[in-house]
């Protein structure tokens, strides 16, 4: 380690009860809370209140898709193809 923050991973995990996830990366919070709700996705730099949902919003479709990847690779929901949500 050298001190640079350049290839510094920030992922940040938490579950519970082995049912739900939350994914934090960068200013970005993805919540996952099982196959019967809808996951959440929050961007703190432009909410830091977490009171707007943006799971919809098209300019993240993206990054939803690598936030649902890495869910299913943590064995929670699974990926599915086309539309990132309804």
């Amino acid at each position: 380690m050298d001190g640079s923050q350049d290839d510094w991973d920030d992922e940040s995990i938490s579950q519970y009860l082995g049912e739900y996830l939350m994914i934090k990366k960068g200013p970005l919070k993805y919540q996952y809370y099982g196959p019967d709700m809808p996951p959440v996705l929050f961007d703190l730099d432009k909410n830091p209140s977490e009171t707007i949902n943006y799971i919809h919003a098209p300019e993240y479709q993206e990054v939803i898709r690598a936030f649902k990847q890495r869910s299913a690779e943590l064995g929670f929901g699974a990926v599915t193809s086309g539309p990132v949500c309804p």
